[in-house]
């Protein structure tokens, strides 16, 4: 199960609900995501989730049984609003490994 935050670049889009930009994002990341892992002989399904990734991931969790969690997060520089989701707190709060793995930087800053 991928589960894609639909993450906003900023505190203010958050708290304005101005979502829209970042749903469509997650959308297309959702779907790319899912036709790469297929490419590789994964099956997966993939769901767009709240703004906040702790929520995002919780709401997948109510569904879904997972055997371990892993995080794909942006580099310091290009983190989104609420993406500062901490493995410890996680593997603690829902009793599953929990791995982190860095996304490429953006190359367009």
């Amino acid at each position: 199960m991928v589960v894609v935050p639909a993450l906003h670049e900023s505190a203010l889009r958050f708290w304005l609900s101005d979502a829209d930009e970042a749903i469509a994002k997650a959308g297309a990341v959702s779907s790319e995501t899912v036709e790469r892992l297929g490419d590789a002989g994964v099956a997966a399904s993939a769901d767009t989730g709240e703004g906040d990734p702790l929520e995002a991931l919780e709401d997948a969790l109510s569904s879904f049984e997972a055997d371990r969690i892993v995080i794909f997060g942006h580099p310091d520089g290009e983190r989104r609003y609420r993406e500062d989701l901490d493995e410890h707190d996680l593997k603690r709060r829902f009793g599953l490994p929990v791995d982190r793995a860095e996304l490429p930087a953006s190359s367009t800053g």
